[in-house]
Parts: C-alpha cells; sequence; structure tokens
C-alpha cells in the first residue's frame, strides 16, 4: 500500500505515521518497498511477522467488538450483519497484502 494511502486512513500526522512505520519496520512487521511508478514514494507491506501479529491481537479486538456492539443485537440479527459485511469484504482488495 502507498504511504500516501495510508496516511489518509489514519489519525496521525505523516511525520508521526512515518515514525511509527519506521518502528514497524525496524521490529519487521512491515516491509518499506520503493515504488516502481515514482521514486519519491514509498509502498509499505506486511510482513509474515506482522501478519502473525495481527492474528494474535485478533482475540483482544474482537473481545472489544462483541462487547461493545454485538451484544446490542440478537444472535439473527448479527447472522445478517455477518453476511452482508461477508459480501462487502469479498468484494475489497486488501491493500496491505499488495
Amino acid at each position: 500500500m502507498r504511504f500516501r494511502d495510508i496516511n489518509g486512513e489514519v489519525v496521525l500526522s505523516r511525520s508521526a505515521l512515518s515514525r511509527c512505520l519506521d518502528r514497524m519496520a525496524q521490529e519487521g512487521l512491515v516491509a518499506k518497498l520503493d515504488c516502481p511508478e515514482d521514486p519519491r514514494g514509498l509502498i509499505v507491506q506486511i510482513t509474515g511477522k506482522g501478519e502473525a501479529e495481527l492474528k494474535k491481537a485478533w482475540p483482544v479486538y474482537r473481545h472489544l467488538i462483541v462487547n461493545l456492539f454485538g451484544r446490542h443485537f440478537k444472535e439473527g440479527e448479527l447472522d445478517f450483519l455477518a453476511q452482508r459485511f461477508g459480501k462487502v469484504a469479498d468484494g475489497l482488495e486488501n491493500p496491505f497484502l499488495a
């Protein structure tokens, strides 16, 4: 994913995002690659280690999602939402795995 695209998706200043990505790269969570279309551009790609860390963090996020949102719906409503969001997700490309 291009750095400029990430910058539009997070609530960080450009310099704060840059420092964050530098730390993530140092930890081996992402790789910073040259952009073939733009010599000034930067592509950030998640690594295997980064994916593993996301998978480890998921139970925490799942717990929060269930407690903050899921408890307000009946099981049938959750099934309906899961189906609909699944259709949306199927139509999206994951820019982090480009």
